[in-house]
């Protein structure tokens, strides 16, 4: 796990992190019903809007990374996700941030359904997937946060169930930050 305080040093942690190879390799978490053995599930779905509108407000809003938008938390570079490129989600207030390095692996664009999948890669301080996804329900837009982790530093070893707790809540986050994409979109 390293921490980064200026963006030059966000610019070399992504040149590192592009060398590097996911540190997971288990199954695509999208479709799991259960967390590969040594691993930890966590699934977060929740309305979003209703509609053809919202489906379109919402995909959009996981390909600008608005569901990424939430206090604390950034995303380097903000290039659409798609499969292959690097990314670094950082943590933190002001110029310091915890790094978390991943690699989108998969993309979803379908009629129905939209959204993204990253793994991790070394110096995250979690080892495993996760996966963002809008899908259409009838006429409500639901999106879902999946992941399997582990973790990966000492530091989230040590922090055990308020870890879990805090992951739980950024998922809640990020849907809460997509909720509010689309109503703000649909408004202006």
């Amino acid at each position: 796990m390293r921490l980064i305080a200026t963006r030059r040093g966000a610019e070399r942690a992504i040149a590192r992190a592009r060398l590097a190879a996911p540190t997971y390799d288990g199954p695509p978490v999208a479709g799991l019903a259960a967390a590969p053995p040594g691993y930890e599930l966590l699934r977060h779905a929740a309305e979003v809007g209703r509609g053809d509108d919202a489906f379109e407000r919402a995909r959009d809003g996981l390909f600008t990374w608005a569901s990424h938008r939430v206090p604390g938390v950034r995303v380097l570079p903000l290039d659409a996700p798609a499969v292959g490129t690097t990314h670094l989600v950082t943590m933190g207030v002001g110029s310091v941030a915890l790094v978390a390095p991943c690699r989108i692996v998969a993309v979803v664009a379908e009629p129905t359904q939209a959204g993204f999948s990253y793994r991790t890669l070394p110096g995250h301080p979690e080892r495993g997937e996760e996966s963002f996804l809008v899908r259409r329900d009838a006429d409500r837009v639901v999106m879902e946060v999946v992941a399997v982790s582990q973790p990966a530093s000492a530091l989230v070893r040590r922090l055990g169930r308020v870890g879990r707790l805090a992951q739980r809540l950024v998922a809640r986050a990020y849907v809460r930050a997509v909720t509010t994409h689309v109503a703000r979109s649909a408004a202006g």
